[in-house]
C-alpha cells in the first residue's frame, strides 16, 4: 500500500525490484538507489509528469 498526503491509500504491485505500479490508476514508482544499493529517493510518475523525492533520514 501507498498514500501520498491528502489522497487515499492505493495498493502497489511489484514490477521489478524497485519499480512499482496500480493497476487502477496510471501511477508508477522508482526507487532510486546510490552504487551502494541504498535507497536514496523515489520518482512518482503519473502521465507525462515525474515528481521526485529525496530519502529523509
Amino acid at each position: 500500500m501507498a498514500q501520498c498526503k491528502g489522497q487515499n491509500k492505493i495498493e502497489i504491485l511489484a514490477e521489478e525490484e524497485d519499480k512499482f505500479f496500480n493497476e487502477s490508476i496510471p501511477v508508477n514508482l522508482k526507487f532510486n538507489k546510490n552504487e551502494e544499493g541504498e535507497v536514496e529517493g523515489l520518482d512518482i510518475m503519473q502521465g507525462d509528469n515525474v515528481t521526485s523525492a529525496r530519502k529523509i533520514e
